[in-house]
């Protein structure tokens, strides 16, 4: 997942990863909490 600074700091993340599943079809992941996202993040750090 890649994450620009400009959109986390003007609070606007999209993340839309590509996750192939057990059987084979592709599926959008749209959905991560932006708290989530900054504590990950914070971690890395």
């Amino acid at each position: 997942i890649v994450i620009g600074e400009q959109e986390l700091e003007q609070g606007k993340v999209a993340v839309k990863p590509l996750r192939e599943s057990e059987n084979g079809t592709i599926e959008n992941q749209f959905e991560v909490a932006q708290t989530d996202l900054i504590q990950v993040l914070s971690e890395r750090m």
